[in-house]
């Protein structure tokens, strides 16, 4: 009798500590950390109190209610997400800290049927895409009423590794040894063919300036070459031979075609991260070394990247979680700050100029981050996703609007 009522106080005495335990925060009713910005959200938990401040990114917000165990702050109407901070008073309280996404709202949504891995817009209203399937069908689409409607204007059983729109009229493909252009707007397709060299050449990369004047970028015997034609693709020239970096050859299969407008072409390594130039329509070229001290061997340093043209460059070490901008072709470069991702495996996936100052950026967690001062400031908001499985597929700017596509649908904003 004696044990017994020995245990029944001892279980009186853990209930009652367990009832005076300070009760972990948590947000009431949001469970996904995803917040549209001037919202109110609560915090639930125990010994709350009043002596509570609080922050986000480093900013004060407005505390709307402080209970002893409830806690309302209302999100800035120009938040943009980061970590959200509650201090205390009391010392028995620790402080706490939680991620907020910020939705990115403000989008146009026009249904579209196919899950297009590639749009370019050459006017408001006039943009191409297409539908690569690998060793699959592959197809290209139209649109003149801004992505409203949709034509398909060419498609092939082999399969198309790229294609380019240059304006409103000329579009090309690039297939495994065969290069298809629409000088018309898709109305026609005329085929290049390179038969007399095929067993030389290895062609990976194709420049079209008109009818006449092509370059390829192709290998022979494990070189990078770049090779041209004045006369439609009837006969060819060597024009230019990648030097080797270190005694190793130059492999064509690296080298991206990164700006091309009149006759200027501009070319990127993605191994050796040099830059090759023409400014005549292939003629002659410079190169020079992208200048970056990444600690290690170029070829080892994974990049995402995107060219203005043959000056503006920005670029995001993928390991090092760096970005980095130049304004000279690459001769020097500025390290750029980022904001606080919502993860620390969070990275950067893509980066497009609009132009110098105006910057937009997606990471694998459907981070939208804006900036329109060359990337003093930023501003980062976040799509819904399920973890892991990134939901927007292609990104594409023209003027001041982004668009991206996403389950099915094509978002429009004016973002800067």
């Amino acid at each position: 009798m004696k044990k017994t009522l020995f245990l029944f106080l001892l279980s009186l005495i853990l209930v009652s500590c367990v009832k005076d335990e300070l009760l972990p925060l948590q947000i009431e009713n949001l469970t996904s950390n995803y917040v549209n910005a001037g919202d109110e959200i609560s915090f639930i938990g125990g010994n709350i109190y009043k002596n509570v401040t609080a922050s986000l990114n480093g900013e004060p917000i407005t505390i709307v209610l402080a209970e002893k165990n409830k806690l309302t702050l209302k999100i800035p109407e120009n938040a943009t997400s980061g970590i959200l901070k509650l201090s205390f008073v009391e010392p028995e309280v620790s402080e706490f800290e939680q991620y907020i996404k910020i939705n990115d709202i403000g989008w146009e949504e026009i249904d579209i049927l196919q899950y297009f891995s590639n749009i370019q817009f050459v006017e408001e209203n006039i943009a191409y895409a297409a539908v690569i399937v690998p060793d699959g069908e592959s197809e290209i689409y139209k649109t003149v009423d801004g992505g409203i409607s949709w034509t398909l204007i060419y498609e092939t059983y082999r399969h198309i590794f790229s294609f380019k729109a240059l304006n409103k009229d000329v579009v090309y493909t690039k297939g495994i040894s065969n290069y298809n252009t629409s000088t018309n707007g898709g109305a026609t397709w005329s085929e290049i063919k390179t038969p007399e060299f095929r067993f030389r050449y290895l062609p990976y990369s194709f420049v079209y300036f008109n009818t006449n004047e092509v370059l390829l970028l192709a290998n022979k015997g494990g070189e990078g070459h770049v090779i041209k034609s004045i006369d439609g693709g009837k006969t060819w020239i060597e024009k230019n031979k990648f030097p080797s970096n270190t005694g190793e050859y130059r492999n064509a299969e690296y080298m991206r075609i990164v700006y091309e407008e009149g006759n200027t072409v501009c070319v990127f390594d993605l191994k050796y991260k040099k830059i090759t130039k023409s400014f005549d329509k292939g003629e002659t070229w410079t190169e020079s070394q992208l200048n970056y001290n990444a600690g290690k061997p170029l070829q080892l340093v994974p990049l995402t990247f995107d060219f203005l043209d043959d000056q503006n460059i920005w670029f995001y070490d993928k390991e090092a979680n760096e970005l980095y901008k130049s304004t000279d072709g690459g001769v020097s470069t500025t390290k750029v700050m980022l904001p606080d991702l919502s993860d620390v495996d969070e990275k950067i996936r893509k980066i497009k100029i609009v132009d110098a100052n105006n910057i937009f950026m997606l990471t694998d967690h459907d981070g939208t981050l804006y900036t329109n001062d060359g990337g003093l400031n930023w501003k980062l908001y976040y799509h819904e996703h399920v973890p892991g499985y990134p939901s927007i597929f292609t990104v594409a700017t023209f003027n001041r609007n982004v668009y991206l596509t996403k389950d099915g649908k094509m978002l429009k904003k004016k973002a800067f």
